[in-house]
């Protein structure tokens, strides 16, 4: 492995630049040409895009053909000026590819005018810029666009295989104190405890955010030290459940905080805490944080850049309503 594995590549602005360099490859990658379809902004806006997703599903041939036909799909004025100087763009990427990734890379990020947008942001964007410096540097030890987008494809990969599993000390233990028989407990949780003989539902515990707790089904129990996590047994379980909630009745999860405007739709981005794990939400669009985010550090830029990945990979899906018989 070279200089890449060493550079932030799941950063918003790296993930745009390796986008350019897939269109300059040839690529039909469609996430690729989402991402960047209108970083910098081209004017091609939601109305735009709802046309053209329209018209690929119509046709047939799928939404990077449906880009070549954009005027056909009812695409007009300043949206259908920036997807013809978008193909253009791409056009010279794949006529220039031959000269190597940064020559390629360069020209991407000026005639693009993704770079001058960054400039125009301020010292908010230097780290960005950063980035993209010590791309422009990283990619060119390849003598082709290829072997390097195989390159990143490897890193990417690695990253998303299957971490060693780990778990967090209780507040009362401590390195020094802490066994082998201690470690292979903690790494036990989250732990079942048995079986409700009443309704055949397994009874877990774990340690969650708010503390330890009891889990089973979709009903929950706090429990008093963490300790109980490892020493529980299944009829105090039972005895912690037959006690009322102090909340009540279930209610929704409350949002964890609120965070700044979203820059693409403008709306309030808020952080919740879903039933698989924290995510954030600009009320159109759902992005759960990654690895190495923390609900508690999660600045409104972090939060802005998820919305704007899971905002590449298209519309959010309908939900089909399921017949009713009468």
């Amino acid at each position: 492995m070279t200089a890449l594995m060493a550079l932030p590549l799941r950063r918003t602005e790296m993930k745009v630049a390796v986008s350019y360099l897939r269109l300059a490859a040839g690529s039909d990658d469609e996430a690729a040409f989402r991402r960047v379809i209108n970083t910098p902004r081209r004017g091609v806006g939601k109305g735009a895009m709802e046309r053209i997703n329209e018209f690929a599903a119509q046709d047939g041939d799928g939404f990077l053909d449906a880009l070549g036909h954009a005027e056909e799909a009812g695409v007009t004025g300043r949206p259908l000026a920036g997807i013809r100087s978008f193909l253009e763009l791409r056009e010279v990427l794949v006529s220039r590819s031959t000269e190597g990734p940064a020559t390629v890379l360069r020209i991407a990020l000026d005639d693009s005018g993704y770079l001058a947008e960054l400039r125009t942001g301020g010292d908010d964007n230097s780290e960005r810029i950063r980035n993209l410096d010590d791309l422009v540097l990283a990619v060119a030890g390849f003598d082709n666009v290829g072997a390097m987008l195989e390159e990143v494809d490897e890193i990417a990969t690695a990253d998303a295989r299957p971490r060693p599993r780990t778990a967090s000390l209780f507040q009362t233990m401590t390195l020094e104190r802490l066994t082998l028989q201690d470690a292979l407990e903690l790494l036990s949780l989250p732990r079942t405890v048995g079986v409700d003989p009443a309704d055949g539902v397994e009874i877990t515990v774990q340690n969650g955010r708010f503390g330890p707790y009891l889990k089973k089904g979709s009903d929950s129990r706090s429990l008093a030290t963490e300790e109980q996590l490892l020493t529980v047994t299944l009829e105090e379980c039972l005895t912690v459940l037959a006690q009322p909630k102090r909340r009540g009745r279930s209610t929704a999860k409350p949002p964890l905080r609120e965070l700044g405007a979203d820059p693409e739709s403008g709306k309030t981005i808020i952080l919740k805490d879903g039933n698989w794990g924290p995510y954030v939400t600009d009320g159109e669009y759902n992005a759960s944080l990654g690895r190495g985010d923390s609900v508690e550090e999660l600045t409104d830029e972090r939060a802005a850049e998820l919305l704007a990945e899971r905002r590449a990979k298209g519309p959010p899906g309908k939900k089909k309503r399921s017949s009713r018989k009468k």
